[in-house]
């Protein structure tokens, strides 16, 4: 969060797609692995560390926003106990 300030995010958007990673759930409508696979790419940090650097990298100021969003979902949810989901099942996880 300290990092969206600094760029001077709009905390609007901020709050409009803090929670948007979690629609990487969706692949658990398919099956457990797919399942799995889908939500541990959008619940890593590897995947907005990308957006970040290709963002960067293309001076799109939007990119590193989102980025930083993104990195601040996935943070509350390994502080909140969510970890990278296993393909046996959704509760079981990176975190024991």
């Amino acid at each position: 969060m300290w990092g969206f300030a600094a760029l001077g995010g709009n905390w609007w958007l901020f709050a409009l797609l803090f929670l948007a990673p979690d629609l990487f759930m969706l692949g658990y409508t398919k099956d457990k692995r797919l399942g799995a696979a889908v939500y541990n790419l959008g619940h890593t940090y590897l995947t907005p560390a990308a957006l970040a650097l290709v963002g960067t990298g293309l001076g799109w100021s939007a990119a590193v926003s989102l980025a930083l969003i993104w990195a601040g979902h996935i943070g509350l949810d390994r502080m909140l106990g969510f970890g990278l989901k296993r393909p046996d099942g959704f509760k079981k996880t990176h975190l024991g």
